[in-house]
C-alpha cells in the first residue's frame, strides 16, 4: 500500500524532554509523532541544585531522513493473523530539535499508517545543516548552521561549547519487532543520552580557549572523536511502559 503525500505532511513533531514516537490508534489507522529530548534529569539542565559536575544550558540536533521501515527480519505472520505490509514512509525535511526547550522547527503534521503493522526499524541521519538548507524558523546566521548538533553547558562553572559538523545515518533496530494495532495508543522515545556524553574524556584536562572548553573538529580534536562517538551509539528507542509520557526508570528499550 503507497502513503500519500497528504498522509505523508500529516507528521506531527512536538517536543517534550524526550525525542519519541507516540502512535495514536484512530479508527482503523495509527498516527505517528516524533518527539524530542534526552535523557537528562532537570537538576542537570541549567541548574545546580544538587550541584552535579556538567549542567546542560542548550543542545540542538539537525536531523532529516526519518524512515519507519518492514523489512525481511520482519515476520508477516503473528499468531496467524496476517501483518499488513507497507512501503517505508521517509520524511526527508530538515528538522531542528532544541531538546531542552522542548521545541521544533518547522512544525509539521502526523504520518498515518494502515492498522496492525510491525515496525523493525526506524532510520534518520544526523545532518549538518547548512543556511541555504535552513527550515523555515531557523535564521542563516543560527549557531547550529554549519554543524549538525550544538551542545553548550559548563563544567565546575567552565563553560563548554560542543559542536558535530557529521553527516550521520543512524539505524535503530529490533530484531523482535514493534507491532502497533488499530485503537492502541503508545509512546515511543528516541533517547539521545547526553548524560553520557564525556564518557572516556577528562574535561579538566582538555585546552581552554578564552575561558570555554571548545570540542569540535578543530579544537581538542581526540575528545572531539570520543564525544561524537558517544553522541551517535548512545541513542535508543524506548518504549512508555506505564503510558505516563515521560521517560523513566519504568520503560524498556526495543530498538537500539
Amino acid at each position: 500500500m503507497k502513503t500519500s503525500r497528504n498522509n505523508i505532511k500529516k507528521l506531527m513533531i512536538a517536543l517534550a524532554l524526550l525525542l519519541g514516537v507516540a502512535c495514536t490508534g484512530l479508527g482503523s489507522d495509527w498516527l505517528v509523532q516524533v518527539l524530542g529530548g534526552t535523557d537528562l534529569q532537570s537538576t542537570e539542565i541549567g541548574n545546580g541544585l544538587t550541584n552535579p559536575e556538567n549542567i546542560f544550558d542548550e543542545a540542538k540536533v539537525s536531523l532529516n531522513g526519518f524512515k519507519f521501515s518492514q523489512f525481511e527480519r520482519c515476520s508477516l505472520e503473528e499468531e496467524g493473523e496476517e501483518l499488513v505490509l507497507v512501503e517505508d514512509f521517509e520524511y526527508s525535511e530538515h528538522l531542528v530539535f532544541d531538546l531542552l526547550k522542548k521545541t521544533v522547527t518547522p512544525e509539521v503534521d502526523s504520518i498515518q499508517f494502515p492498522q496492525k503493522i510491525k515496525i523493525c526499524k526506524f532510520s534518520f541521519k544526523l545532518d549538518q545543516l547548512s543556511a541555504a538548507e535552513a527550515p523555515e524558523g531557523i535564521d542563516s546566521d543560527d549557531e547550529l548552521i554549519g554543524s549538525s548538533a550544538l551542545i553548550k553547558g559548563e563544567h565546575n562553572g567552565t563553560p563548554f561549547v560542543v559542536r558535530i559538523d557529521l553527516d550521520q545515518n543512524i539505524e535503530l533496530n529490533s530484531s523482535a519487532g514493534m507491532n502497533f494495532t488499530s485503537g492502541e495508543e503508545v509512546d515511543v522515545f528516541l533517547i539521545f543520552e547526553l548524560s553520557k556524553l564525556f564518557l572516556g574524556v577528562d574535561l579538566d584536562t582538555l585546552a581552554l580557549t578564552s575561558g570555554t572548553i571548545y570540542i569540535d573538529s578543530n579544537d581538542n580534536t581526540s575528545a572531539y572523536t570520543q564525544v561524537r562517538s558517544n553522541l551517535i551509539s548512545n541513542i535508543k528507542l524506548v518504549r512508555d511502559e506505564n503510558s505516563n509520557g515521560k521517560f523513566d526508570s519504568n520503560d524498556v528499550a526495543i530498538a537500539q
